[in-house]
């Protein structure tokens, strides 16, 4: 049949349509081209020939070509989008039926053919709806139509209707169902759903599985419990309410992987080949195609539908999966859940009903799994993620908490460690948990508990090994008995007990235990792996697990001795020490980086911070190693030492120092400087001084500098050095690597020059070590030591080691080569001032100063009047005085001055003068070298003999320091401050003397005020107590000239019955204003004459001792 259809809409149809185009008149002028996401229209130059028929009619065009074999209405959009932002006038669509009718079911309607995709929902449930739901074909092809009385089913059971063009058949394609469901529903809720109020007969229910029809054991009731479907599985029920009938379809999901995807022919459209997995459908074989243009991955999981009736793949998809540790495990037999489910991340996955993989259970616990999901993300498979080698371990031994605190077990490691470890569980145990002893395990650790699951139970789907054999290959007439082991070096076949033959590739990993020697040895790859062939005499046990089929994972080989080892691969190692890397703390570990040579290979290592080696730590590492092993991020975690070298042919290592050439070609001197380090880090300065050794012609060589950085080198650039460390693996008698490390050759050491006050440090010059000794042979030499140390360290060295005299020293570079050092050994003497070193003097051994300070007399200044020179007191310098060094040539030595000083005579007061004697009576002055502000006076008195109120006076050279009151019967404790002395203080010059405090009395006076024009006024200056003498003054005024004739005379009286004795007046100042003076009489000639200022003429008298009311009287 062959058509052409067009309102407005042109379908060519039919074989020759395509070469039709390039003549048909074309309704625009850029087209929309439309072809679905497979590979045919491209692979088969259907499109490039498309294009090339519109570039002759001057055509563009726009390419959209997401269309799916199942499309969906977010690609009509995107189209429609693309059309109208390109300016896409008309539509070309190329290919089979989906790039031109987008959909094979009911989708939205639409108004008009020219709305591009805008659409609107026309329910015909819904009031207004017109109950006709049509195609995106439709607005093009009004002849395409759906035929809504012919109902038919598609190869599911599904109720359908007939597309047709033209009265052609286009396809069927199902109804809408009344209700949807993907897990397991009881009919009693289906009752509910339809809203039906009687039920449905089970004989009125035509049931579908998958396409085959089957029937339905109970009636869609109301209440009704029991359950159809099943999880995952799509259910659709069409309901119809004519007859109170219904038809139920279950359509299941099963999981497949694509083999492969071939492409369309002339004849044939393109397809995919799916491999199905142990649950398939009952008429699926292996191997299933499935006709799509979509795209694939080989390998790709995908789920798909089948239909029994139709026998052939219905839809294709490919799975989501998720990936992740199970925290969570249920299984329907053990729990009450309707289905099994595991937990990871957070989320709970269920088992569909076509489920495939390891039962679920809490087996699965704390491992890492894989699910494929469906569309609805239901587990459709689950599989154990694969482990690394390095995640595998080897069971030695478990014990329960009847022996320890704990469950334990003995683990070996792929890696080659072998540990004691606590664990979650009790594996001695006898039952399901328990673990035979040299079981392969895989395990997980969780705050240092360890969780193990032998490898056999890890994939029940997979033909698995975990095999243990004794072998010993025991001779007899000639044939070798079944039991044995023969493991070549890269070679992928291993012979394993009785006929057992296993292979190994690059990732095949081989733990080697040599229980002679109690050490482990991990090779990884079959380049690596070494041969190993038993004896009738040497064994080995074989514990080994393939991951699939024959392709061992991981073996561990237990050998009596390593002589039935032979030919391994290298796997050696040198490090650089002098290029570590400090510590590195991050999700990888905690580690050092260091440069290094990995099987002839320049690169950078990492090695795990609890690595040792013999005595030396990850820190300490230098040089090179027999073996080595990592974990699973790539850090070393134990290496091998190799043997110490010995002339014997076999491989041995040689640490020595210093190299030479002789004149035959690949001929080496090594350890020139007869220091040969073993492996345990001793040193043998006897033996293989001068070891003359031909190198291998495919030997490698090595130059690594000071900081570590290593270059491969010639045989023609090793060059003689005397002090260069050397490392060398010999084996056969030859040399097979050689590693030469650079040192500093030794240089002349040179005396530092010093700022005055700047102090002596030890440092390193060369191959010299300077120590700087300052004062003394105890600490001063101790200090030296430690800073002698400090700048080894900072120069990158470790391990300090002085010898007994101190004449030589021994560190350790960065590469923990030994490196010698001999010591010059400088002394100082110190000048201290005032707790300040303002100078280093050079001196002997004995600590004499071997010349003069810089620092003299003269420059010393201070407070008080002098210094200290140690305990002797030295006056300030004077310009008088002749100058001098402190610390003086050949005599002098360390030197420590304080200024600030005075001189205090030996000879004071010693008791308090004018106080009794009874008992305590001390006066205690600081005297000698004293401080200038430091120098006191201390004043002790009982009570006894303090009777009266008493002030105490503090003299120095007469002049009152201090003044304080001593109360009657209160004894005295004072020390008393001499203040900022600024001069010496002699003998006898501090005096302490107590006088006595006298109470004040009432003086009566009967003075006169006025007389003979005169004016009187008196003034005493002190208090009136009894036994005192009192002072005063007379002030006269007036002018005796005026109209008065004679002399004026003033007298004090005194008498018995005053009180007062001892009156007398001051000649001097009577005289000195024309006065006279006579016993107690002042007389003042008639010549005097001052109105202004008046004179001023003072007076004494004495209060007698016994006066309570003494009185003084004057007369004219």
């Amino acid at each position: 049949m062959k058509f052409t259809y067009s309102i407005p809409t042109k379908i060519l149809f039919g074989p020759g349509s395509f070469n039709d185009l390039a003549t048909t008149p074309l309704p625009g002028k850029k087209a929309l081209i439309v072809i679905t996401a497979g590979k045919s229209m491209r692979a088969n130059g259907y499109l490039d020939r498309l294009i090339a028929m519109l570039d002759k009619q001057g055509i563009g065009h726009a390419l959209f070509d997401k269309i799916l074999p199942n499309p969906v209405l977010r690609h009509v959009h995107e189209g429609a989008a693309l059309a109208r932002e390109q300016g896409c006038d008309f539509v070309i669509g190329l290919g089979g039926g989906s790039s031109i009718v987008i959909g094979n079911k009911k989708a939205y309607n639409v108004t008009t053919s020219r709305d591009w995709g805008k659409n609107i929902y026309n329910d015909p449930e819904k009031e207004g709806g017109s109950g006709y739901i049509v195609q995106f074909a439709e607005q093009y092809c009004r002849d395409l139509e759906l035929n809504e009385t012919a109902t038919t089913a598609d190869s599911f059971g599904r109720p359908a209707h007939k597309w047709s063009y033209d009265n052609d058949k286009v396809g069927t394609y199902a109804d809408k169902a009344d209700l949807s469901y993907t897990e397991k529903v009881k009919l009693g809720t289906i009752y509910s759903d339809l809203g039906l109020g009687e039920k449905v007969l089970a004989k009125n229910v035509t049931v579908y599985v998958d396409g085959d029809k089957g029937t339905l054991a109970k009636d869609i009731s109301k209440g009704e419990d029991t359950k159809i479907g099943g999880q995952g599985t799509l259910t659709e029920v069409y309901y119809d309410s004519g007859d109170n009938s219904a038809v139920i379809c279950h359509i299941n999901y099963y999981i497949g992987e694509v083999q492969k995807t071939v492409a369309a022919t002339a004849s044939k459209d393109a397809y995919i080949v799916v491999a199905t997995d142990s649950v398939k459908p009952a008429g699926a074989s292996g191997v299933e195609n499935f006709t799509t243009d979509e795209k694939f991955d080989d390998d790709a999981m995908v789920y798909y539908t089948y239909s029994e009736s139709a026998e052939e793949i219905k839809s294709v998809a490919v799975c989501e999966t998720a990936s992740g540790t199970v925290t969570e495990a249920q299984n329907a037999r053990n729990a009450k859940v309707d289905t099994a489910n595991v937990t990871i991340g957070g989320t709970k996955y269920k088992a569909a009903a076509k489920f495939v993989g390891e039962e679920v259970s809490d087996v699965m616990v704390k491992y890492d799994y894989k699910v494929y999901l469906d569309g609805n993300a239901n587990m459709l498979k689950i599989e154990k993620v694969s482990k690394l080698s390095n995640e595998y371990a080897l069971v030695r031994a478990t014990q329960g908490k009847n022996v320890f605190s704990s469950n334990k077990a003995q683990i070996v490691f792929a890696d080659g460690t072998e540990k004691v470890v606590s664990t979650a569980k009790d594996y001695n145990k006898a039952g399901t948990n328990h673990i035979d002893n040299n079981t392969i395990v895989t395990w997980t650790v969780e705050d240092g508990v360890y969780t193990l699951q032998p490898v056999a139970t890890l994939q029940s789907d997979k033909v698995t090994m975990n095999e243990t054999e004794r072998a010993l290959n025991l001779y007899m007439s000639g044939s070798p008995l079944a039991s044995s082991l023969v493991i070549t070096n890269d070679k992928a076949g291993m012979k394993i007990g009785g006929g057992n033959t296993v292979k190994a590739n690059s990732n095949t990993v081989l733990v080697l235990y040599n229980v002679k020697d109690d050490s482990y040895t991990t090779y990884t790859g079959i380049k690596s792996i070494p041969s190993i062939e038993t004896s009738a005499t040497v064994g080995a046990n074989v514990y080994y697990f393939c991951d699939r089929g024959d392709m061992a994972t991981i073996l561990f080989v237990d050998v009596d001795n390593d002589s039935i080892v032979k030919g391994a691969g290298k796997n050696a190692i040198y490090l650089a020490g002098a290029s570590r890397s400090n510590l590195i703390q991050n999700s990888t570990g905690n580690y050092y980086e260091y440069n290094a040579i990995v099987d002839d290979e320049i690169t950078t290592v990492k090695v795990d911070k609890a690595t040792k080696v013999g005595s030396k730590y990850a820190y300490e590492l230098d040089g090179m190693f027999k073996s080595y092993n990592v974990n699973s991020k790539g850090v070393i975690t134990s290496l091998t030492a190799h043997a110490d070298y010995a002339d014997d042919g076999k491989g041995t290592y040689l640490n020595g120092v210093g190299l030479d050439k002789t004149s035959k070609d690949y001929t080496v001197i090594l350890n020139t400087a007869g220091l040969f380090v073993k492996a345990d880090g001793t040193e043998d300065k006897t033996n293989y001084k001068n070891e003359t050794i031909t190198c291998d012609e495919k030997a490698t060589f090595y130059y690594v500098d000071k900081d570590g950085k290593i270059t491969e080198i010639t045989y023609k650039n090793v060059t003689k050095d005397l002090n260069d460390k050397v490392y060398a693996y010999v084996d056969d008698y030859m040399v097979k690597q050689l590693v030469v490390f650079e040192v500093k050759d030794t240089g002349a050491g040179t005396s530092k020059p010093l700022a005055m006050g700047e102090k002596p440090v030890s440092y390193v010059d060369g191959s010299k070590v300077v120590l700087e000794v300052v004062d003394n042979n105890t600490t001063g030499l101790r200090t030296a030591k430690n800073e002698a140390i400090a700048a080894l360290r900072a120069a990158g060295y470790t391990r300090v080691g002085f010898d007994a005299s101190n004449t030589w020293l021994t560190a350790y570079d960065k590469n923990l080569n030994e490196v010698y050092f001999d010591i010059d050994t400088n002394y100082y003497v110190s000048l201290t001032v005032d707790d300040k070193v303002v100078e280093y003097v050079a001196a002997n051994g004995s600590f004499n100063a071997t010349k003069a300070s810089a620092t003299k007399w003269s420059d010393i200044s201070g407070k008080g009047t002098g210094f200290l020179n140690g305990t002797t007191y030295k006056a300030y310098f004077k310009s008088t005085d002749t100058d001098e060094a402190l610390i003086a040539k050949t005599s002098g030595t360390t030197t420590v001055i304080k200024t600030g000083y005075v001189q205090i005579g030996t000879t004071q007061d010693t008791s308090v003068t004018g106080l009794g004697s009874s008992g305590t009576n001390k006066v205690t002055v600081t005297t000698g070298n004293v401080a200038y502000n430091k120098a006191t006076v201390k004043i002790e008195v009982d009570k006894a003999n303090v009777t009266k109120d008493y002030t105490i006076t503090v003299k120095n050279d007469g002049k009152v320091v201090d003044t304080f009151t001593a109360k009657k019967d209160t004894a005295i404790d004072k020390t008393v401050s001499l203040g900022d002395l600024t001069a010496n203080i002699g003998n006898s010059e501090i005096t302490v003397e107590a006088t006595e405090i006298v109470t004040p009395v009432m003086l009566t006076k009967n003075l006169v005020d006025k007389a003979n024009g005169l004016t009187f006024t008196w003034t005493l200056a002190n208090q009136v107590t009894p036994g005192t003498i009192v002072k005063g003054s007379l002030k006269i005024t007036g002018d005796l000239t005026a109209g008065h004739t004679g002399n004026t005379v003033i007298t004090l009286a005194d008498n018995a019955s005053t009180g007062i004795s001892g009156i007398k007046w001051v000649v001097a100042d009577a005289t000195a204003v024309g006065c006279s003076v006579s016993s107690a009489a002042l007389t003042i000639p008639d010549t005097f004459a001052n109105t202004a200022d008046g004179v001023t003429i003072h007076f004494e008298f004495t209060v007698d001792a016994g006066s309570t009311t003494p009185a003084i009287k004057a007369t004219v």
